[in-house]
C-alpha cells in the first residue's frame, strides 16, 4: 500500500520552510514504524535520512517559489507523476491538495490567514488563498491542524468541514525545563548584560506586528524606567535588517536585544530564562513554539479571542495584541506583581505536562488520520 508524502515546498519563505523540515522527520519516522508499507517522498532534495528500503524519493529540483505555480503544480505534475501508481492517500503538509488526483488525501494545515487578515499579504496570496484554500479543506478526506487559531477558524467559519479537523495537540521541539536562579543569572549575564527580560519569539514581517510590540514596551519603559529588557529572536539575516531599521529611531533602542538566528541551544537557553513571554504576532503556525516555554515555567502572554484560550485555558494571560497601551498593562501588573508572575509561571509547567503530547503520539495520530475513512 503506497503513501505519498508531498514534502515539496510551495516558497522559500521560513515558515514553509519550517514545515518541509517536520515532514521531512514525520517521513521518516511513519517509514521506521511501518515497514510494511511503501512510501513515495516527493521532495526539492534528496536526504540521507530517507533512504530506507520502504521509501522512494522524487526529487522535484525546482521549487515552485509561488503559490500559482505549486497549485499547478498539485493539479498537473503530480498526477502525471502518480500515473499507474496505486496510491492510498497523499499528505499534503502545506493546506492546499490538488484538485485533480482521485485519491484520499490528507490536509495537514498551518491557517488561513491571508483569508483573515488581507492587509498582511499581497493582493496575488489573498485572491489565491479565496479560491483555493476553502475549496482544499472541502476536498480533503481528512484535515491535521497544528494551530489553535486555524482549529478556532475552522470551526466558526468553516463548520462543513469541521467534523473532519483533527487539532494535532503541541510537541515540545526543545529540551526546555524550569531552570535555577544560578542558571538565569549566568544565562542572562551572557546575553543581556545581567538584565531581566521579556522576550518576543515569531516572525518579524507584517505577521509579527512588531510595530505594536515595540509601543506596547515602551508603555513600560515610561511607567518603569528599569533596565529591563526586550529580546527578539531573528529567523534570518534579513528578518534582523528589517528589524534594526524599524528600531532605529526608537526611544528604547538601547533595552532591544536581537539574537540573529539562535541556535537550538540558544533558544532553550532564552527561552526558560525569560521574565515573561510576549507572543503578539497575529499567527503562530504552530503551538509547540508555546509549548517549549510553557515546559519552562515561564508566563506567557498571548492573543485573546483566536483560539488560544480553547487550548491553553487558564496557563497563559491572554490580551489585544492590537492595542499596545492593554499589553504594555500586562508587562507592568506583572512587574509590580511578583506572586502574579510566579502564579503564571507555576500553571505554566502544569498545563505543559498535562498537555504536552511526544512526537510519536502525534506521528501515531497522524497515522490514525490516514485511514480515518478507509475502515
Amino acid at each position: 500500500m503506497l503513501i505519498v508524502i508531498n514534502a515539496l515546498a510551495p516558497t522559500k519563505h521560513p515558515q514553509a520552510r519550517a514545515i518541509q523540515s517536520r515532514i521531512r522527520q514525520l517521513s521518516t519516522n511513519l517509514a521506521l514504524q511501518h515497514p510494511d508499507y511503501t512510501f513515495l517522498m516527493i521532495d526539492d532534495v534528496s536526504h540521507a535520512s530517507l533512504q530506507l528500503p520502504n521509501v522512494t524519493t522524487h526529487v522535484h529540483a525546482k521549487s515552485p517559489n509561488s503559490w500559482w505555480k505549486y497549485q499547478y503544480w498539485l493539479d498537473i505534475q503530480l498526477p502525471l507523476l502518480l500515473r499507474k501508481r496505486a496510491v492510498h492517500t497523499i499528505i499534503q503538509p502545506y493546506g492546499f491538495t490538488s484538485t485533480t488526483v482521485r485519491c484520499a488525501q490528507l490536509l495537514l494545515t498551518d491557517g488561513v490567514l491571508p483569508l483573515q487578515q488581507p492587509n498582511l499579504f499581497a493582493k496575488s496570496t489573498v485572491r489565491f488563498y479565496q479560491l483555493f484554500a476553502k475549496a482544499s479543506l472541502h476536498r480533503a478526506s481528512q484535515i491535521g491542524v497544528f494551530s489553535p487559531q486555524t482549529y478556532a477558524t475552522i470551526d466558526t467559519a468553516l463548520s462543513a468541514v469541521c467534523n473532519k479537523a483533527v487539532q494535532l495537540p503541541p510537541v515540545s521541539q526543545l529540551a526546555i525545563t524550569p531552570i535555577e536562579w544560578e542558571q538565569k543569572d549566568f544565562i542572562k549575564t551572557t546575553y543581556t548584560d545581567g538584565c531581566e527580560y521579556f522576550l518576543y519569539s515569531g516572525s518579524l514581517d507584517a505577521i509579527g506586528n512588531i510595530i505594536i510590540l515595540l509601543k506596547a514596551f515602551a508603555v513600560f519603559k515610561k511607567w518603569q524606567k528599569s533596565n529591563m529588557k526586550l529580546v527578539i529572536l531573528s529567523q534570518s539575516s534579513t528578518e534582523e535588517a528589517n528589524l534594526a531599521e524599524k528600531i532605529a529611531t526608537y526611544k528604547y533602542k538601547e533595552a532591544v536585544v536581537i539574537i540573529k538566528e539562535p541556535s537550538k541551544s540558544d533558544r532553550e537557553q532564552l527561552l526558560s530564562a525569560a521574565y515573561a513571554a510576549v507572543l503578539t504576532a497575529f499567527h503562530y503556525p504552530f503551538a509547540d513554539t508555546v509549548l517549549d516555554i510553557l515546559n519552562g515555567g515561564v508566563p506567557v502572554l498571548i492573543a485573546k479571542n483566536q483560539g488560544w484560550e480553547l487550548l491553553l485555558h487558564d496557563a497563559a494571560i491572554y490580551t489585544n495584541i492590537l492595542d499596545a497601551q492593554e499589553i504594555g498593562q500586562h508587562l507592568i501588573a506583572l512587574y509590580k506583581n511578583e506572586n502574579l508572575r510566579l502564579q503564571y509561571a507555576t500553571k505554566s509547567v502544569e498545563w505543559a505536562r498535562q498537555h504536552g503530547i511526544s512526537a510519536v503520539q502525534q506521528q501515531a495520530l497522524v497515522w490514525q488520520m490516514l485511514f480515518a475513512n478507509h475502515d
